[in-house]
């Protein structure tokens, strides 16, 4: 494991941004130099568009040495199979094989019906983990933008996205072929014969149907050859943590730290924080703004050219299920918190909205108890779509906006951020314990998204 820490933050924060979201407009200019990405990230820094960080630097060398690997890789040919064999469909193979070949010898059959990627050495990917704003998801860009021309297939999404993907596949395989397929397999096989690198931002486990899931599929995409590269806010043994039958989530975690460069960008600073916003806040707090109301009423008008009286209700599909937008006119929506977050919704559910709307508002947004975790939850979780989709948000808020739910400063001594995950940290509670995380990441994103000149599409 390669441990990065930073005495001080040296980003300049405003082009920061800027390469993040555009980092392949930004650097048009850099594909001509030398083909490999040290090259690319040093001119990035002599130009000044990136100030010079050691600690940043060694985490470039690493994907430097994963570029170059890349570069020289031939991924096995994986055919997509829509018919991959369920359990007992192989248990079936495996008797037959004991027939043709005898008990002693049925490895041969297995030999012979062995993909090619067993025999192919596949390239370490990476697992890039830091605190909120320490510029994981601007490098797995960067590296993602610069790639080496014999990798023409590759996919870089949210993770919320992926998951919400793969779920729908996983329920259209079910209707067609019911149980006589293994699911995971036929995902995977899909994946890695559309893709040789695939990039995940913003890894997280709370799900135990995601935990299994993943399992399956990690494992089988590393077999086919497929190079992996995540970042998230959590060290591998820290995903899923206290999670219901992790037990069976640990191979997982095992396979992360041994099929990949496990790196710690370790950052005391959020650049997001000091990011300057020139433009009007779209966050309204209604203890200090009175006109609240009429301030929401005001943007809706603006960014729809219809009185919010005047909008209608609206419904959207996903999965069969239908999930009702309260007010909305042509691309602006609005929800009030408790009918956006209050009721069960998935990452599902927020992606159509957001693909639907190119504004959503926000009201009446309350401070959340920390035994609420669900709300809490589902809000992290509509703002991690948004901010991926660029979906501008207005909110209105009881409290300043960052302070809807504890931080882990307020929860001390219950935990502490730098803290390994123990019992004994949590006084025999652990509810909420990873949002109050996930939130503190939820209020680096909410800081960047709070200028009305974001999420311009």
């Amino acid at each position: 494991m390669v441990m990065l820490s930073s005495s001080k933050f040296v980003f300049n924060p405003n082009v920061f941004f800027r390469l993040r979201s555009c980092v392949w407009q930004q650097f048009r200019c850099v594909t001509s130099m030398k083909n490999d990405f040290m090259n690319v990230y040093d001119t990035i820094v002599r130009e000044k568009r990136l100030q010079e960080d050691s600690k940043q630097r060694d985490a470039v060398r690493i994907l430097d040495d994963v570029f170059h690997q890349l570069a020289a890789y031939q991924q096995p040919s994986v055919v997509a199979d829509e018919n991959a064999k369920s359990g007992s469909q192989s248990a079936i193979t495996g008797w037959r094989d004991r027939r043709l070949f005898g008990k002693h010898f049925v490895w041969l059959g297995r030999f012979l019906r062995r993909s090619p990627s067993s025999a192919i050495k596949t390239p370490k990917g990476v697992y890039m983990y830091g605190n909120a704003g320490s510029g994981k998801t601007m490098l797995m860009d960067l590296f993602y933008a610069y790639l080496p021309p014999n990798i023409q297939r590759k996919r870089r999404t949210h993770f919320h996205s992926f998951m919400v993907n793969m779920h729908q596949e996983s329920h259209a395989i079910w209707s067609a072929k019911g149980g006589t397929v293994d699911i995971p397999c036929v995902l995977a096989r899909h994946i890695a014969s559309e893709c040789t690198v695939l990039c995940l931002d913003e890894l997280q486990v709370t799900d135990v149907a995601d935990a299994l899931l993943l399992r399956r599929l990690f494992e089988l995409l590393t077999s086919y050859g497929v190079v992996l590269f995540f970042t998230s806010n959590r060290a591998p043994d820290d995903l899923y943590i206290n999670g219901l039958q992790r037990e069976s989530f640990l191979p997982c975690i095992e396979l992360l730290k041994r099929q990949l460069h496990v790196i710690h960008l370790d950052s005391p600073y959020d650049h997001r924080r000091s990011l300057e916003h020139n433009k009007e806040s779209v966050f309204i707090n209604q203890s200090t703004n009175k006109n609240a109301d009429a301030t929401i009423a005001k943007w809706f008008k603006r960014l729809s050219g219809c009185d919010l009286e005047q909008a209608k209700p609206e419904t959207l599909e996903v999965f069969g299920r239908t999930v009702l937008v309260p007010k909305a006119h042509k691309n602006v929506a609005v929800f009030p918190f408790e009918e956006l977050c209050g009721k069960p919704k998935s990452a599902s559910d927020y992606l159509v909205i957001v693909q639907r709307f190119t504004t959503i508002i926000v009201v009446n947004i309350p401070r959340i108890p920390l035994e609420r975790n669900d709300l809490v939850r589902r809000f992290i979780n509509f703002i991690d779509v948004a901010y991926e989709q660029r979906t501008k948000l207005i909110l209105s808020s009881q409290v300043p906006i960052q302070n809807i739910y504890p931080t882990p400063s307020e929860t001390q001594p219950m935990f502490s951020p730098s803290a390994k995950f123990k019992e004994s940290h949590y006084h025999g509670s652990f509810q909420g314990i990873e949002e109050v995380f996930a939130f503190e990441r939820c209020q680096s994103r909410l800081i960047e998204m709070e200028s009305s000149d974001w999420g311009v599409r």
